[in-house]
């Protein structure tokens, strides 16, 4: 017969959520198996197999037992049945020649814990809000990491002061450390406690788009005064701060009464969360709780500028590290074209820059298969996937609408080519959808870089690993 398992007796207190080490008990041989004499064999082993492990197994039921006859004694109690009797006087049996009564090599488990979800049902009124955010905003100011919703992604929020809080985001992420993190703030008068100063050319830029998508990197306050976590900037001069453009999150951030630093709230590298589902997927063991706010707006994360002042008030210029909702054109209606540029690492080599804000460096939002940009026709793009499908791949596409293709699986980002708001709402939903497929390589088309186009393609080439295919040309990498 084959052994079966049984805790052992308890030597000292469980700590925390540690699971008691089992013991492993074999059945004698068959020179020591006199009680199955009676009754017969085939009903010996029913009875071993169907009561015992339905109901003797149970760590609760022989969690006080000290030896192997007070088990017996808790059997009996709990099943007063004939079968049960027989197995308890069986387990009562003195162990002789031939048992095996080994103790396992098992390492303390955590059991898996129940990640708090809280979802407010009035975002209008400010009062009930606030009631209903009460817990997460307890946890943060003990220093706790919450998953809370924004209009770009969900974010991973902790005290942007505490050293503990940054750390345990980092952990829960695992984040490169090089990585600087965004802080959020629910006024103006909150970014005065980052900052010495606002420049000017970036208080026009809050005062037209916050709140909103766009992350503003200004330096720090100087010497003792900078209270900021050098693990939030990563040990540089500067940090990128912005107003989040929703209910939700300004009324945790006010209640917080503390700016609170937020990564996007999924493991590092994989596509950003767009619901508290993603969020509990990807982190629900590793974080004290997750605001529902619902489906997000943009889908995208916020646009990263950096903002250095002119030699005249009002004169200074941007500089765009990261794409997002606020588009190139929306920022040089405000400042001016002369004043906007593009970051040289958007377009060249970016591992040879220290980065300055999230999404600079390393490959992000890929799903777990490997993922190919295509630029060309629809014919083209078919022939790409017939060739790994007759290779033996599954083949995912993500696609707009009006370019139907066949493939394993099909992701629609939006109805047609023009609709790239949509596109971009629906991108990390979408890249999210093919892990939970059996697919081995993924299609998808290089769209338009027009407006928020230029933010979507960013997160694709990304999510590819820069990997593109072009019709009539070659790539630049290998499948």
């Amino acid at each position: 017969l084959s052994p079966f398992t049984i805790p052992p007796p308890r030597s000292r207190a469980l700590q925390g959520n540690e699971k008691q080490a089992p013991f492993r008990l074999s059945l004698p041989p068959p020179s020591a198996r006199s009680f199955l004499s009676n009754p017969p064999r085939p009903v010996a082993l029913f009875l071993l197999a169907l009561p015992f492990t339905a109901t003797i197994l149970p760590s609760a039921l022989l969690r006080s037992s000290t030896n192997i006859s007070a088990a017996a004694s808790a059997a009996r109690r709990f099943l007063p049945s004939r079968r049960s009797r027989f197995l308890a006087n069986f387990l009562k049996t003195t162990p002789g020649p031939g048992w095996a009564y080994t103790r396992q090599l098992t390492l303390p488990m955590a059991t898996p814990k129940r990640c708090p979800l809280w979802k407010p049902k009035d975002l209008e009124n400010r009062q009930k809000l606030a009631r209903d955010l009460g817990e997460a905003v307890k946890l943060i100011t003990d220093n706790e990491v919450v998953g809370f919703p924004t209009e770009t992604v969900y974010g991973l929020g902790g005290n942007a002061f505490s050293d503990t809080a940054i750390s345990k985001i980092f952990s829960a992420k695992g984040r490169p450390s090089n990585n600087p993190l965004i802080v959020h703030v629910a006024s103006k008068e909150q970014v005065l406690t980052l900052v010495d100063r606002i420049p000017t050319t970036a208080s026009k830029l809050m005062d037209k788009f916050w709140p909103g998508p766009l992350t503003i990197v200004m330096k720090t306050k100087s010497g003792g005064q900078n209270k900021l976590s050098k693990l939030c900037t990563c040990g540089l001069q500067t940090v990128g701060v912005r107003m989040p453009a929703h209910p939700v999150a300004l009324s945790f951030i006010a209640e917080c009464g503390l700016p609170i630093a937020a990564p996007s709230a999924n493991k590092s590298g994989k596509p950003s969360p767009t619901t508290a589902a993603h969020v509990l997927g990807d982190l629900g063991q590793d974080i004290a709780g997750v605001i529902d706010g619902g489906e997000t707006g943009i889908g995208l994360e916020s646009t990263v500028v950096e903002v250095s002042e002119g030699k005249d008030p009002g004169s200074g210029h941007v500089t765009i590290l990261r794409p997002g909702g606020v588009t190139i054109e929306m920022l040089r209606s405000v400042v001016g074209s002369e004043n906007v540029s593009v970051d040289p690492g958007l377009n060249g080599d970016e591992t040879k820059l220290k980065p300055k804000s999230p999404g600079m460096l390393y490959t992000h939002y890929a799903p777990n298969a490997p993922m190919w940009l295509v630029k060309g026709s629809k014919n083209f793009f078919q022939k790409m996937v017939n060739s790994s499908r007759k290779e033996g791949k599954k083949v995912g596409v993500l696609v707009m609408e009006d370019g139907k293709i066949e493939a394993d699986h099909v992701e629609v980002l939006a109805k047609d080519q023009s609709d790239l708001k949509t596109a971009s709402h629906n991108l990390y939903a979408s890249l999210r959808a093919f892990d939970s497929t059996d697919v081995d390589i993924i299609f998808a088309p290089l769209l338009s870089q027009e407006g928020i186009g230029v933010a979507l393609v960013n997160r694709m080439v990304k999510a590819a690993g820069k990997r593109v295919v072009h019709e009539g040309g070659d790539s630049n990498a290998s499948r």
